[in-house]
Protein backbone atom coordinates (compact mmCIF):
# COMPACT_ATOMS: atom_id res chain seq x y z
CA UNK A 1 0.00 0.00 0.00
CA UNK A 2 1.29 3.47 -0.89
CA UNK A 3 0.56 6.25 1.58
CA UNK A 4 0.76 9.87 0.53
CA UNK A 5 1.33 13.06 2.47
CA UNK A 6 0.25 16.48 1.23
CA UNK A 7 2.44 19.39 2.30
CA UNK A 8 1.38 22.75 0.87
CA UNK A 9 0.73 21.99 -2.80
CA UNK A 10 3.17 19.10 -3.13
CA UNK A 11 2.18 15.43 -2.81
CA UNK A 12 4.96 12.98 -1.98
CA UNK A 13 4.45 9.23 -2.27
CA UNK A 14 6.57 6.35 -1.11
CA UNK A 15 8.34 4.47 -3.91
CA UNK A 16 6.53 1.43 -5.23
CA UNK A 17 6.83 -1.55 -2.91
CA UNK A 18 7.68 0.47 0.20
CA UNK A 19 5.14 0.61 3.01
CA UNK A 20 4.64 2.84 6.02
CA UNK A 21 3.50 1.82 9.49
CA UNK A 22 3.69 3.07 13.04
CA UNK A 23 6.42 1.53 15.19
CA UNK A 24 5.98 -0.20 18.54
CA UNK A 25 8.39 -0.79 21.45
CA UNK A 26 9.19 -4.21 19.96
CA UNK A 27 10.80 -2.37 17.02
CA UNK A 28 13.42 -0.55 19.11
CA UNK A 29 16.14 -3.12 18.38
CA UNK A 30 15.58 -2.74 14.63
CA UNK A 31 15.49 1.05 14.90
CA UNK A 32 18.78 1.07 16.79
CA UNK A 33 20.37 -1.21 14.20
CA UNK A 34 19.19 1.11 11.42
CA UNK A 35 20.54 4.21 13.16
CA UNK A 36 23.88 2.48 13.73
CA UNK A 37 24.17 1.44 10.08
CA UNK A 38 23.34 4.97 8.96
CA UNK A 39 25.88 6.59 11.28
CA UNK A 40 28.67 4.18 10.39
CA UNK A 41 28.05 4.77 6.69
CA UNK A 42 28.26 8.55 7.28
CA UNK A 43 31.24 8.84 9.59
CA UNK A 44 32.55 5.41 10.52
CA UNK A 45 31.18 5.74 14.07
CA UNK A 46 27.85 5.24 15.81
CA UNK A 47 26.06 8.33 17.12
CA UNK A 48 23.68 6.73 19.62
CA UNK A 49 23.47 3.84 22.05
CA UNK A 50 20.58 1.43 22.43
CA UNK A 51 19.77 3.17 25.72
CA UNK A 52 19.49 6.51 23.88
CA UNK A 53 16.77 5.11 21.63
CA UNK A 54 14.93 3.37 24.46
CA UNK A 55 15.25 6.46 26.67
CA UNK A 56 13.76 8.73 24.02
CA UNK A 57 10.82 6.38 23.68
CA UNK A 58 10.31 6.46 27.46
CA UNK A 59 9.72 10.23 27.47
CA UNK A 60 6.22 10.96 28.82
CA UNK A 61 5.13 13.09 25.86
CA UNK A 62 6.47 10.81 23.11
CA UNK A 63 3.61 9.15 21.25
CA UNK A 64 4.91 6.61 18.68
CA UNK A 65 1.40 6.16 17.34
CA UNK A 66 1.48 9.81 16.24
CA UNK A 67 5.12 10.92 16.32
CA UNK A 68 7.09 8.08 14.71
CA UNK A 69 7.18 6.36 11.33
CA UNK A 70 8.70 3.12 9.99
CA UNK A 71 9.26 2.52 6.29
CA UNK A 72 9.60 -1.11 5.20
CA UNK A 73 11.32 -2.15 1.99
CA UNK A 74 9.76 -4.57 -0.50
CA UNK A 75 11.63 -7.43 1.21
CA UNK A 76 10.19 -6.31 4.60
CA UNK A 77 13.57 -5.04 5.86
CA UNK A 78 13.55 -1.74 7.76
CA UNK A 79 14.49 0.90 5.20
CA UNK A 80 13.91 4.17 7.09
CA UNK A 81 12.76 5.57 10.40
CA UNK A 82 11.69 9.03 11.53
CA UNK A 83 10.33 10.59 14.68
CA UNK A 84 9.33 13.95 16.04
CA UNK A 85 9.80 15.24 19.58
CA UNK A 86 8.22 18.34 21.06
CA UNK A 87 9.11 21.01 23.59
CA UNK A 88 5.56 21.93 24.43
CA UNK A 89 3.83 22.99 21.22
CA UNK A 90 6.53 25.56 20.44
CA UNK A 91 9.71 23.74 19.46
CA UNK A 92 9.69 20.56 17.42
CA UNK A 93 12.72 18.42 16.60
CA UNK A 94 12.65 16.01 13.68
CA UNK A 95 14.84 12.98 13.14
CA UNK A 96 15.24 10.75 10.12
CA UNK A 97 17.49 7.85 9.16
CA UNK A 98 17.57 6.01 5.85
CA UNK A 99 19.45 2.73 5.57
CA UNK A 100 22.46 3.02 3.24
CA UNK A 101 20.97 0.38 0.92
CA UNK A 102 17.90 2.58 0.35
CA UNK A 103 19.42 6.06 0.02
CA UNK A 104 18.45 8.08 -3.05
CA UNK A 105 14.91 6.75 -3.41
CA UNK A 106 13.01 9.63 -1.86
CA UNK A 107 12.54 8.13 1.60
CA UNK A 108 14.26 11.06 3.34
CA UNK A 109 12.02 13.51 1.51
CA UNK A 110 8.97 11.50 2.53
CA UNK A 111 9.93 11.48 6.22
CA UNK A 112 10.70 15.20 6.14
CA UNK A 113 7.23 15.95 4.78
CA UNK A 114 5.30 13.76 7.23
CA UNK A 115 7.25 15.18 10.16
CA UNK A 116 6.65 18.76 9.06
CA UNK A 117 2.96 18.04 8.54
CA UNK A 118 2.75 16.61 12.08
CA UNK A 119 4.58 19.63 13.52
CA UNK A 120 2.18 21.98 11.76
CA UNK A 121 -0.72 20.24 13.49
CA UNK A 122 0.70 21.61 16.75
CA UNK A 123 0.83 25.25 15.66
CA UNK A 124 -2.74 26.06 16.67
CA UNK A 125 -2.04 24.65 20.16
CA UNK A 126 0.93 26.94 20.84
CA UNK A 127 0.53 30.19 22.81
CA UNK A 128 -0.56 32.88 20.40
CA UNK A 129 2.47 35.13 20.93
CA UNK A 130 5.04 32.32 20.57
CA UNK A 131 7.02 31.48 17.48
CA UNK A 132 6.73 27.82 16.46
CA UNK A 133 9.77 26.13 14.93
CA UNK A 134 10.82 22.79 13.51
CA UNK A 135 14.49 21.81 13.56
CA UNK A 136 16.69 18.96 12.39
CA UNK A 137 20.19 18.14 13.63
CA UNK A 138 22.26 17.18 10.59
CA UNK A 139 25.80 15.81 10.70
CA UNK A 140 28.21 17.77 8.53
CA UNK A 141 29.24 14.40 7.08
CA UNK A 142 25.75 14.11 5.55
CA UNK A 143 25.78 16.64 2.72
CA UNK A 144 22.75 15.14 0.99
CA UNK A 145 20.62 15.58 4.13
CA UNK A 146 21.79 19.18 4.50
CA UNK A 147 20.83 19.86 0.89
CA UNK A 148 17.46 18.15 1.39
CA UNK A 149 16.42 20.29 4.35
CA UNK A 150 17.79 23.44 2.70
CA UNK A 151 15.61 22.80 -0.36
CA UNK A 152 12.65 22.42 1.99
CA UNK A 153 13.18 25.91 3.41
CA UNK A 154 15.27 25.15 6.50
CA UNK A 155 18.26 27.34 7.33
CA UNK A 156 21.32 26.57 9.52
CA UNK A 157 21.04 28.44 12.82
CA UNK A 158 23.60 26.76 15.09
CA UNK A 159 26.57 24.41 15.05
CA UNK A 160 27.44 21.88 17.73
CA UNK A 161 30.69 19.99 18.16
CA UNK A 162 31.37 16.58 19.53
CA UNK A 163 34.75 16.70 21.26
CA UNK A 164 36.88 13.99 22.78
CA UNK A 165 40.06 13.49 24.75
CA UNK A 166 42.31 10.45 24.43
CA UNK A 167 43.25 9.79 28.04
CA UNK A 168 46.47 8.00 27.17
CA UNK A 169 47.68 10.93 25.09
CA UNK A 170 47.26 13.63 27.75
CA UNK A 171 48.79 14.08 31.16
CA UNK A 172 45.79 15.41 33.05
CA UNK A 173 46.34 17.29 36.24
CA UNK A 174 44.16 16.33 39.22
CA UNK A 175 41.12 18.54 39.89
CA UNK A 176 41.88 21.81 41.69
CA UNK A 177 38.71 22.61 43.60
CA UNK A 178 37.82 26.20 44.52
CA UNK A 179 37.72 26.95 48.24
CA UNK A 180 34.67 25.53 49.95
CA UNK A 181 33.80 23.08 47.15
CA UNK A 182 33.52 19.32 47.70
CA UNK A 183 32.72 16.51 45.26
CA UNK A 184 30.20 13.72 45.74
CA UNK A 185 28.03 11.43 43.66
CA UNK A 186 24.31 11.67 42.97
CA UNK A 187 22.02 10.07 45.57
CA UNK A 188 18.84 8.60 44.01
CA UNK A 189 15.66 9.58 45.81
CA UNK A 190 17.24 12.76 47.19
CA UNK A 191 19.04 14.65 44.45
CA UNK A 192 16.63 14.58 41.51
CA UNK A 193 15.01 17.96 42.13
CA UNK A 194 18.20 19.78 43.24
CA UNK A 195 20.16 18.52 40.23
CA UNK A 196 17.34 19.45 37.86
CA UNK A 197 17.18 22.94 39.38
CA UNK A 198 20.96 23.28 39.05
CA UNK A 199 20.80 22.28 35.38
CA UNK A 200 18.05 24.80 34.70
CA UNK A 201 20.15 27.54 36.28
CA UNK A 202 23.42 26.48 34.62
CA UNK A 203 21.88 26.27 31.13
CA UNK A 204 19.46 29.19 31.38
CA UNK A 205 21.51 31.14 28.84
CA UNK A 206 22.01 28.13 26.57
CA UNK A 207 20.60 28.31 23.05
CA UNK A 208 17.17 26.76 22.55
CA UNK A 209 16.40 25.81 26.19
CA UNK A 210 18.36 22.58 26.49
CA UNK A 211 16.66 21.12 29.60
CA UNK A 212 13.31 19.31 29.04
CA UNK A 213 10.45 19.36 31.55
CA UNK A 214 11.20 17.56 34.82
CA UNK A 215 9.16 14.39 34.22
CA UNK A 216 10.65 13.93 30.75
CA UNK A 217 14.16 14.60 32.05
CA UNK A 218 13.63 12.12 34.89
CA UNK A 219 12.37 9.39 32.56
CA UNK A 220 15.06 9.92 29.94
CA UNK A 221 18.11 10.22 32.18
CA UNK A 222 17.49 8.93 35.72
CA UNK A 223 14.91 6.19 35.22
CA UNK A 224 16.49 4.73 32.09
CA UNK A 225 17.96 1.26 32.10
CA UNK A 226 21.64 1.21 33.02
CA UNK A 227 21.64 4.50 34.93
CA UNK A 228 24.78 4.69 37.11
CA UNK A 229 24.39 7.25 39.90
CA UNK A 230 28.09 7.02 40.76
CA UNK A 231 28.91 8.69 37.40
CA UNK A 232 26.82 11.76 38.19
CA UNK A 233 29.35 14.02 39.89
CA UNK A 234 28.10 16.93 42.00
CA UNK A 235 30.28 19.81 43.15
CA UNK A 236 28.73 21.18 46.31
CA UNK A 237 29.17 24.19 48.56
CA UNK A 238 27.70 22.96 51.81
CA UNK A 239 24.31 21.51 50.85
CA UNK A 240 23.99 23.61 47.69
CA UNK A 241 24.98 22.32 44.27
CA UNK A 242 27.52 24.57 42.54
CA UNK A 243 28.12 22.49 39.40
CA UNK A 244 27.56 19.07 37.87
CA UNK A 245 29.20 16.61 35.49
CA UNK A 246 26.55 14.05 34.54
CA UNK A 247 28.28 11.13 32.83
CA UNK A 248 27.65 7.66 31.45
CA UNK A 249 29.37 4.99 29.37
CA UNK A 250 28.87 5.68 25.69
CA UNK A 251 29.88 4.14 22.36
CA UNK A 252 33.36 2.84 23.35
CA UNK A 253 34.11 5.87 25.50
CA UNK A 254 33.05 7.74 28.61
CA UNK A 255 30.55 10.49 27.88
CA UNK A 256 29.72 13.71 29.72
CA UNK A 257 26.06 14.39 28.95
CA UNK A 258 25.98 17.67 30.88
CA UNK A 259 28.74 19.73 32.43
CA UNK A 260 27.27 22.85 33.99
CA UNK A 261 28.31 25.45 36.55
CA UNK A 262 25.88 27.83 38.21
CA UNK A 263 26.38 31.45 37.10
CA UNK A 264 27.48 32.58 40.58
CA UNK A 265 30.26 29.97 40.58
CA UNK A 266 31.71 30.58 37.13
CA UNK A 267 35.25 31.76 36.40
CA UNK A 268 36.62 30.04 39.49
CA UNK A 269 38.01 26.94 37.77
CA UNK A 270 35.06 24.76 38.74
CA UNK A 271 34.22 23.65 35.19
CA UNK A 272 37.81 22.54 34.58
CA UNK A 273 37.88 20.71 37.92
CA UNK A 274 34.65 18.85 37.09
CA UNK A 275 35.96 17.83 33.67
CA UNK A 276 39.20 16.56 35.20
CA UNK A 277 37.24 14.66 37.86
CA UNK A 278 35.09 13.02 35.17
CA UNK A 279 38.17 12.06 33.15
CA UNK A 280 39.86 10.63 36.25
CA UNK A 281 36.79 8.55 37.10
CA UNK A 282 36.51 7.17 33.58
CA UNK A 283 40.25 6.43 33.61
CA UNK A 284 39.83 4.42 36.81
CA UNK A 285 37.13 2.42 35.03
CA UNK A 286 39.39 1.59 32.13
CA UNK A 287 38.01 4.00 29.54
CA UNK A 288 40.58 5.36 27.10
CA UNK A 289 38.51 8.22 25.68
CA UNK A 290 36.16 10.84 27.13
CA UNK A 291 33.75 12.79 24.95
CA UNK A 292 31.04 15.42 25.14
CA UNK A 293 28.91 17.71 22.99
CA UNK A 294 29.07 21.49 23.05
CA UNK A 295 27.47 24.46 21.36
CA UNK A 296 30.20 25.97 19.18
CA UNK A 297 28.91 29.45 20.09
CA UNK A 298 28.42 28.71 23.79
CA UNK A 299 28.28 32.06 25.62
CA UNK A 300 30.10 30.74 28.71
CA UNK A 301 33.32 29.93 26.84
CA UNK A 302 32.93 26.17 27.25
CA UNK A 303 34.67 25.39 23.95
CA UNK A 304 37.81 27.20 25.10
CA UNK A 305 37.72 25.35 28.42
CA UNK A 306 37.56 21.99 26.65
CA UNK A 307 40.28 22.89 24.16
CA UNK A 308 42.58 23.97 27.00
CA UNK A 309 41.97 20.55 28.57
CA UNK A 310 43.21 18.91 25.37
CA UNK A 311 39.87 17.97 23.82
CA UNK A 312 39.48 18.10 20.04
CA UNK A 313 36.37 18.29 17.87
CA UNK A 314 35.80 15.12 15.85
CA UNK A 315 32.22 15.58 14.62
CA UNK A 316 30.12 18.64 13.85
CA UNK A 317 26.34 18.97 13.66
CA UNK A 318 24.37 21.82 12.18
CA UNK A 319 20.88 22.66 13.41
CA UNK A 320 18.62 23.49 10.47
CA UNK A 321 15.44 25.30 11.46
CA UNK A 322 12.22 26.47 9.84
CA UNK A 323 9.82 28.93 11.45
CA UNK A 324 6.34 27.44 11.10
CA UNK A 325 4.73 30.49 12.66
CA UNK A 326 6.31 33.79 13.57
CA UNK A 327 5.79 35.16 17.07
CA UNK A 328 6.70 37.98 19.39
Amino acid sequence: MELMVHETSTAVALPAGYTLRRPAPADIDQIYALQSATAIAESGERYFTHDDVAGAWAAPDFEPTRDAWLVKAPDSALAAYGDLTHAGHIQHFGFGAVHPLHVGRGLGTYLLRVEEARAREQVALAPRASAVTLAFWISTFNRSAQELVARAGFAPVRRFWRMRLRLGEAALEPPAWPAGIALRSFVPGRDEQPVYAALRAAFADHWSAAIPPFEEWLARYVQREGFDASLWLLATAGEAIAGVALCRPYVEMGWVDDLGVLPSRRRQGLGTALLRAACAEFGRRGERTVGLGVDAANPTGATRLYERAGMQAYQMWDVYQKVLRAGD
